[in-house]
């Protein structure tokens, strides 16, 4: 309400829906992240989800019957069953996040437990080969969310501070447009510095970062031959591009562009 806030605590698991990609690296670990990639089906892929339809028509509680008839047996077994799923899935995926590989150990635990008592739609390898790719996809946006916040933290702190440890506007970076071009190199040299500052541990190899960057959705190109300043006299150098409105912390960049342009007496730009 507009006076009050309520916390209510969550003591089951909870489906969200959503195009919401959350950033924070406790949540992800503790979400099974099923990417819905895909906006084009051809007519097989469309019937097979009209049987989905069919099946869940009751919902999906309605299969709960069946499963209830063997709480003892899950009582008794799930454990040993889960430590050796857990084992094999963390075999096959062995950079995998533990937690991620926990979360889905629970699932692939029911299959194993249930797989000769009902008829699942998919196989076992089918199932694996599922749990793979979304450990792949959900560990590429773990590494890139986290190291990417940090790395735009940290440019917004060298935007600011001593005037010899800054990122500067006409040197290092320009905007163009909704586009920031920086110069990777001389951004790095600052930012590691405020990195260890900021974070107390030394930032990521300049390769990880870049390569970051590139996957990020900010990303726009990258370009030989950018001048920071106008005139013939300014140097050309070689700049990332990625677009301003796409990053996590868009105002708070923006608002120190605009501080930079006024103090060193630089022409406004929309």
């Amino acid at each position: 309400s507009s006076i009050s806030t309520d916390s209510i605590p969550i003591r089951s698991s909870t489906i969200l829906t959503g195009n919401y990609a959350p950033d924070q690296e406790a949540l992800m670990t503790r979400l099974i992240w099923e990417f819905m990639e895909k906006s084009v089906f051809n007519q097989e892929e469309i019937q097979e989800y009209e049987k989905l339809n069919d099946m869940t028509k009751n919902g999906i509680s309605s299969f709960t019957d069946q499963f209830l008839m063997y709480r003892n047996q899950v009582e008794s077994t799930f454990k040993k069953v889960f430590r050796e799923f857990q084992a094999t899935l963390k075999q096959r995926k062995p950079e995998a996040n533990s937690r991620m590989i926990s979360n889905l150990s629970v699932l692939g635990t029911f299959y194993m437990l249930f797989k000769d008592r009902m008829s699942f739609t998919f196989s076992f390898e089918d199932m694996m080969s599922h749990f793979e790719k979304t450990i792949d996809k959900q560990m590429n946006k773990l590494n890139s969310a986290s190291v990417i916040n940090r790395w735009w933290d940290c440019f917004l702190g060298s935007m600011r501070g001593a005037f010899s440890e800054q990122i500067m506007i006409g040197r290092d970076y320009k905007v163009e447009g909704d586009n920031l071009f920086f110069n990777m190199t001389s951004c790095y040299n600052r930012i590691s510095r405020q990195w260890y500052s900021q974070y107390r541990e030394n930032a990521p190899a300049k390769t990880l970062l870049a390569e970051s960057l590139k996957k990020d959705s900010a990303w726009v190109d990258y370009t030989n031959g950018t001048r920071m300043a106008p005139g013939s006299k300014s140097k050309t150098t070689s700049a990332y591009v990625v677009s301003i409105k796409e990053l996590p912390i868009k105002e708070e960049i923006i608002f120190a562009i605009d501080f930079q342009r006024k103090e060193n007496n630089l022409p406004d730009e929309n």
